[in-house]
């Protein structure tokens, strides 16, 4: 396989078989020095791919090749599908790449092609993106303004973990609050505090940080008889490592 890289002069095998590559030091440096070699034979698509991997791959995380292919992908206009904007995104995320004119083509990208897709995905594109899009502390109002109107409509559906998650991360963007989703994580607090107390405590920490929380609700996490089984439950796990 290692041969085959080396070898292969062609974008679009190159680019398969480096997600069959082993991740010992040698393969992948041999990896770094061919995919740098090969970068202007890579159209955009190829360059997502090569992005997406290396987002994928802790290993073959290169500093270098990331800021090349960063500077590829902006040199040419970005026209990519919703799937493959969301792994941007994500690839973005993970690899820590905040570059405002990067992302603001993302954005538009994205903006466009949501607005224009009769068949939205809110569950499997609209909030994956915005979590990446707070992990990055990057805010394109517009995007971010439809991206959540887009989970709003499915915020009952969502885990409590996930309605915690996206209420924290209106709070990172400083995004105006969901009413529906504050009603929501209410009903989830109520129902948690005695089945999950933790994420009662995170749920009532998010709201007070958001000033949504009321000095009665606060009080409760401060009593004795709701943190005392929180700690007892810390002493436990730590007992077992």
């Amino acid at each position: 396989m290692v041969t085959l890289l080396e070898e292969t002069e062609s974008p679009s095998l190159f680019t398969d078989v480096m997600f069959e590559l082993d991740s010992t030091p040698e393969t992948l440096e041999k990896f770094e020095k061919k995919a740098l070699s090969m970068l202007d034979l890579l159209q955009p698509n190829e360059l997502y791919r090569l992005f997406y991997f290396l987002a994928r791959n802790k290993r073959a995380q290169s500093f270098h090749l990331i800021s090349t292919i960063k500077t590829k992908l902006m040199s040419r206009p970005i026209h990519f599908d919703k799937t493959k904007l969301r792994n941007l995104f994500f690839a973005c995320s993970v690899l820590k790449v905040y570059d405002e004119r990067l992302l603001t083509a993302m954005s538009e990208n994205l903006l466009d092609t949501l607005l224009n897709d009769v068949f939205q995905d809110q569950q499997s594109i609209a909030l994956p993106v915005l979590m990446s899009c707070v992990k990055l502390g990057w805010n394109h109002e517009n995007l971010t303004s439809l991206l959540m109107k887009m989970v709003e409509t499915v915020s009952t559906e969502l885990r409590p973990t996930d309605r915690l998650a996206l209420l924290n991360g209106i709070g990172r963007l400083k995004l105006k609050e969901s009413e529906k989703l504050v009603k929501v994580l209410m009903a989830d607090m109520t129902k948690m505090k005695d089945s999950n107390p933790d994420l009662h405590l995170q749920i009532v920490k998010a709201f007070t940080i958001m000033r949504q929380a009321d000095a009665k609700t606060v009080q409760r996490v401060l009593e004795k008889q709701f943190y005392k089984p929180l700690i007892d439950s810390l002493k436990g796990k730590n007992k077992a490592f």
